[in-house]
């Protein structure tokens, strides 16, 4: 029994001293460690571009997307028939749609959000002159609308040509 306490007190030494070892202490170095302006500013250069190509990706994504079920469904006499005749099958269909695009606008708000903060972060570096920074500035209106609603109307307007179609199949007109 003693030698079992005495390699359990030496296993508990030895953990709190691989524990004090593995800390990390910050060095005086540290402080000169941290990113120059000039770092900053491309990598939040890099961080804009990324955040801009997200953007449009979604969107082409997107509006893809809801182009080929609005051909689908205009196209497809056996997915007409089906929307027409089964209720779970059509609410469900709306449904899904819907809650796709709701995600779809919290998405693209959330992004264009994160976009402005990086890009204030990146101008109040003042590294480079604000005209050369231009192409990477985002507007805020386009056509007297907020930019959101660039990336999102269009594919809300899809989405209201699936639902006019979706209604239109289910009264039978079509």
């Amino acid at each position: 029994m003693r030698i079992l306490r005495t390699i359990c007190f030496l296993a508990a030494i030895a953990f709190c001293g691989g524990v004090a070892v593995a800390q990390n202490t910050p060095t005086p170095n540290a402080i000169t460690d941290a990113p120059s302006k000039k770092e900053k500013f491309e990598l939040g250069l890099e961080m804009l571009k990324g955040y801009r190509a997200d953007l449009q990706d979604r969107f082409e994504k997107s509006s893809a997307l809801l182009i080929l079920v609005i051909g689908w469904l205009i196209t497809s006499d056996t997915a007409r028939k089906s929307l027409a005749n089964k209720a779970s099958l059509y609410w469900s269909g709306l449904t899904i749609l819907s809650a796709l695009i709701v995600m779809y606008c919290l998405t693209i708000y959330h992004f264009i959000q994160r976009f402005r903060e990086i890009q204030e972060t990146v101008q109040s570096l003042a590294y480079v002159d604000p005209t050369y920074f231009a192409r990477y500035q985002m507007p805020d209106t386009v056509f007297l609308l907020p930019v959101h609603f660039s990336y999102m109307l269009p594919v809300i307007f899809l989405y209201l040509a699936i639902l006019i179609l979706l209604i239109q199949i289910k009264r039978g007109l079509i």
